[in-house]
């Protein structure tokens, strides 16, 4: 008896260039840890949705954001319904980051985990459009309601720009703070403070630029990943139980995943079949 035929969906997923998959990957574990997070601290994950407003209660309102972020990571995955998976998600981080509870006197404090999370809502349009579009049954009305979401495929880097931008700004204005996170076996702390600092403002810049959006990106995807290696999990393995360390792992996982599929070629709209 022969084996069923994988649906053309499967197929067009599948050949994806394998740093695409990759890049989906990462974005999608990222995604399956902020929501397990959700779960674990039963309220929002800082960098992704911070603060709800006080009049929602917190614990009901993560459990639920968390299976969101859960059923949409694996979905990528699995490449089942991934492009609504992404899609839905990039259209709820971007509407979190909107509606976050922020007053003018915070605006400063937080300016960096605002475009954390635009950069990772919009990061999803990206994976999004690494996947065909599905059947109009497959989707059904959300897929319909969702729709006018699309237009926001092609501005994936537009939205990581200005996370890159501010990090890498605040890496001059909180110099003593940063060196200290440097590994103590590197030497020259200082100059590579600045360095990385002037690295993530010219990768932000250079994703603007249409000429240099590829290589921009390219470079900040195996900066980032690098760090995730070198910094990011030494540091959470060092401190198992703080909360704040395992976010940036994730949060860095899922960055560089978008810089590496922005790296390959501009988000397309591909067709399936």
């Amino acid at each position: 008896m022969k084996g069923r035929a994988a649906p053309p969906v499967f197929h067009m997923v599948m050949r994806a260039p394998p740093i695409v998959r990759i890049g989906r990957f990462f974005f999608a574990v990222g995604m399956v840890a902020f929501g397990i997070q959700f779960f674990i601290l039963a309220r929002a994950v800082d960098q992704l949705a911070p603060a709800w407003p006080a009049w929602l209660p917190g614990q009901p309102w993560a459990f639920v954001a968390g299976s969101i972020l859960i059923a949409g990571g694996v979905s990528i995955i699995l490449g089942a319904r991934a492009r609504l998976a992404a899609i839905l998600l990039g259209t709820i981080i971007l509407l979190w980051d909107l509606f976050r509870d922020v007053d003018l006197i915070k605006v400063a404090a937080t300016s960096l985990d605002v475009v954390k999370a635009l950069a990772l809502g919009g990061g999803a349009f990206v994976i999004a459009g690494t996947f065909p579009r599905e059947a109009r049954e497959s989707g059904g009305r959300l897929l319909s309601l969702l729709k006018p979401m699309e237009k926001l495929i092609p501005l994936g880097r537009f939205l990581l720009a200005p996370q890159m931008i501010v990090a890498g700004t605040e890496h001059f204005i909180y110099v003593r703070f940063v060196v200290d996170l440097v590994p103590s076996w590197i030497p020259g702390h200082l100059f590579w403070t600045y360095f990385s600092g002037t690295a993530l403002i010219a990768g932000g810049i250079g994703l603007i630029v249409k000429r240099t959006a590829r290589l921009a990106a390219g470079l900040l995807g195996a900066t980032i990943f690098i760090w995730v290696l070198v910094l990011h999990v030494p540091r959470a393995i060092a401190d198992l139980h703080s909360a704040n360390e395992w976010t940036s792992v994730f949060q860095a996982l899922a960055m560089s995943g978008i810089a590496f599929i922005l790296a390959t070629k501009p988000p397309r709209d591909p067709q399936a079949g």
